[in-house]
């Protein structure tokens, strides 16, 4: 895991889809990626266990459908802000409740948690996590 901090886009592999984000003008990348994290070819134990990359990847997108709705993060990367200045995009109830379900299993049986569960910023990226969560369920 690329990671330097606990937050959400303090990490590789979230930047790098913000990144491919700005080719995009519609929700399309957002979405793909969220249903990504719910039916990953890569999905063991239940249904319930993503690989990591997959899952440092989707709760930016579920960040963005946030901040789309209004409800922004505090730690959104320059390059995210300015995408979202141009694009004033419409979250439909759909994809809110895609990003919930995406948010709710992250903290459940994800690698991503796993690894989180042995570092010592565990706590920090868990109360990140459920911040999430929360502005998405207002």
């Amino acid at each position: 895991m690329g990671a330097w901090g606990s937050g959400v886009f303090e990490n590789d592999c979230a930047l790098d889809w913000v990144d491919d984000l700005e080719e995009f003008n519609d929700l399309s990348l957002i979405v793909s990626m969220l249903k990504a994290a719910l039916t990953d070819d890569l999905v063991v134990h239940y249904d319930t266990y993503v690989n990591s990359e997959i899952m440092e990847i989707a709760p930016a997108a579920a960040e963005t459908v946030a901040a789309l709705s209004g409800h922004p993060g505090t730690d959104l990367p320059q390059q995210l802000q300015q995408w979202l200045a141009l694009h004033q995009l419409l979250i439909d109830e759909e994809t809110r409740k895609l990003a919930i379900k995406v948010v709710e299993r992250t903290l459940k049986a994800t690698e991503l948690r796993e690894i989180w569960a042995t570092e010592s910023d565990y706590d920090l990226w868990k109360q990140g996590i459920e911040d999430l969560l929360a502005r998405l369920q207002t």
